[in-house]
């Protein structure tokens, strides 16, 4: 009987603390949730190292299935967080390129070995913009932003003095992301 009591005592107590302290209440259910979100994610992590075998077939039969839902999804979701997911793709491809140092680096060189040319006028145009920036103005050519800016060559310069002229004949300017990417895309059809 005593303990029937006892725990009857408590709940009443509890009832009325937490009519008293409502948001120290939610701060404390608050906790407990992530502490068990947190339990959780370690057991299921636990699970899928020690299940990979199994469930990794599952998974590729399960996405085979609903292929169509899962791009659209995703279309979806880069529409609705687009900084989301540039974080995480800068995060993904710095993973990648960490863990397959050797293979990135191997097609990085076979890039420059293929188009030298290109490579070594892009980084003359970076040094002579560094030591006088006020050669180019530093505003986007299409929607005179000021942010997530790159360069554009047109033509693409080996001399000094020739990128000092093709800057001046605007056919080296700054395009923000958004623009520079468009054209590059008009010019991958056309070629």
């Amino acid at each position: 009987m005593d303990k029937e009591k006892n725990k009857e005592y408590h709940r009443e107590y509890m009832k009325k603390w937490r009519k008293k302290n409502p948001e120290r209440n939610k701060e404390i259910a608050k906790q407990s949730r992530d502490k068990r979100k947190r339990k959780r994610n370690e057991y299921n992590k636990k699970y899928r190292q020690q299940n990979k075998n199994k469930l990794l077939p599952q998974h590729k039969e399960w996405y085979k299935n609903n292929k169509k839902k899962v791009l659209d999804y995703n279309k979806r979701y880069k529409i609705i967080h687009p900084i989301k997911t540039k974080r995480w793709a800068k995060k993904s491809q710095q993973k990648y390129i960490k863990q397959n140092k050797e293979l990135s680096n191997k097609r990085s060189l076979a890039d420059y070995y293929k188009n030298k040319k290109l490579w070594i006028s892009r980084y003359r145009t970076r040094r002579i913009v560094k030591r006088d920036p006020t050669l180019i103005k530093k505003v986007c050519k299409k929607c005179k932003s000021r942010k997530n800016l790159e360069f554009h060559h047109e033509i693409y310069p080996l001399n000094y003095d020739e990128i000092r002229k093709a800057i001046k004949n605007e056919k080296i300017y700054y395009l923000c992301i958004k623009h520079h990417s468009k054209i590059k895309k008009k010019c991958r059809k056309r070629s």
